[in-house]
């Protein structure tokens, strides 16, 4: 949770969601420096149970929660949401609430392909992934969705679509609406994990059409969050710019606060995916809280869903392959005024399409449809 990935913003935003439906939420996984013997610990307002009591790892963390059960006591707990829980000890608590008649919930944002530094546990995790998406998930019948695309993949089962819920939506105060100006250069930012040899965000298709700019003598800054250059430049070739009007500028991984605060200086986020399942199923956490820092998007829509969230003004949406619209309405962004920006910023603040009440009801909903009426 400190770290604030996206399974911390994610777990984080939908149990703030649940508790304003009126239900107590306690969040259960891994903590930091725990203390020996101690289960319970508390984080912003929740009572947090440590995963970690129990070490046995061939369970994937089953045990402890037969332990948990022993500390609240069955008949006090309605339901489970298990986060893309791995598909062998999915189906051992599907077997443990079916007994103890608790609905499982299952929130699913990912369906991992087959790649990763270390075959065995490639196959280990492509295995359980699809275990869980195929078969278990199915048997559990209720699923939290992060996208369109997965929602149908399900649509013959109970299910709710959650893209993202902005965790500041809850305190009713709005991004700080930072005004630029139109003598300086535009800002561009990208933040993120690109995954495995960078097959989850192209980024090297962002910095192609940045070097497009260039070639047209239009200034820009680019801020690269997640990536250093050294681990850019071991996959693909990059000659750094020293002009001062072209910058793109590596920063390597940083704590997420001062993602944030870079955030609120920057004129648009960028972000450009392949069109493959795994993009297709997840929702970009980044996307979601670029928005919610009043700063537009610029993104192929991998799966149609940002049109479904961003207004016209909000994001500069390209179709998924499209990387001659891709750099459009990059090079329009490069060149835009700086009332236009200010407009496109303020349409952020006024209309945020992750605010925590868009999801009240579809909520609520699914829950009656889960068997939870109040």
């Amino acid at each position: 949770m400190p770290q604030g990935n996206a399974g911390a913003v994610r777990a984080l935003g939908n149990a703030k969601l649940l508790q304003k439906l009126g239900y107590e939420i306690i969040l259960i996984g891994k903590i930091q420096n725990p203390k020996e013997g101690q289960y319970w610990y508390e984080f912003d307002g929740f009572r947090c149970f440590d995963i970690e009591c129990e070490k046995d790892q061939i369970d994937i963390g089953v045990k402890y929660f037969s332990r948990f059960l022993m500390e609240i006591g069955a008949k006090n707990l309605k339901a489970v949401i298990a986060y893309n829980y791995p598909g062998v000890a999915l189906n051992k608590l599907f077997k443990i609430t079916k007994k103890t008649d608790i609905v499982l919930i299952s929130d699913t944002t990912e369906w991992y392909a087959l790649e990763g530094k270390n075959p065995i546990s490639a196959l280990r995790r492509k295995f359980q992934t699809e275990y869980r998406m195929r078969c278990i998930n199915k048997k559990i019948g209720n699923l939290i969705c992060s996208t369109y695309y997965i929602a149908n993949y399900y649509k013959k089962h109970n299910t709710v679509i959650i893209p993202m819920i902005d965790d500041t939506s809850f305190s009713g105060i709005k991004a700080d609406l930072k005004k630029v100006e139109d003598c300086r250069i535009r800002r561009f930012i990208y933040a993120g994990t690109p995954g495995y040899k960078f097959k989850k965000d192209k980024i090297n298709i962002i910095i192609e059409q940045f070097l497009k700019l260039k070639a047209e003598n239009i200034p820009f800054i680019l801020d690269v969050y997640g990536i250093s250059l050294e681990e850019y430049k071991s996959q693909y070739a990059f000659e750094e710019l020293l002009d001062e009007s072209f910058q793109i500028n590596f920063h390597g991984r940083v704590p997420r606060t001062e993602i944030q605060e870079k955030l609120r200086t920057t004129d648009f986020y960028v972000l450009y995916r392949p069109d493959n399942r795994v993009c297709r199923v997840g929702f970009s956490t980044k996307a979601m809280e670029s928005i919610s820092s009043a700063v537009p998007l610029i993104a192929n829509d991998v799966n149609g869903d940002f049109a479904k969230y961003f207004t016209e003004g909000q994001a500069l949406l390209s179709s998924v392959k499209d990387k001659q619209g891709f750099y459009k309405n990059l090079k329009m962004a490069a060149q835009m005024s700086a009332e236009e920006i200010n407009q496109r910023k303020r349409s952020c603040v006024e209309h945020n399409p992750f605010a925590y009440e868009s999801f009240l009801e579809p909520m609520k909903k699914f829950f009656k449809k889960a068997g939870m009426e109040e």
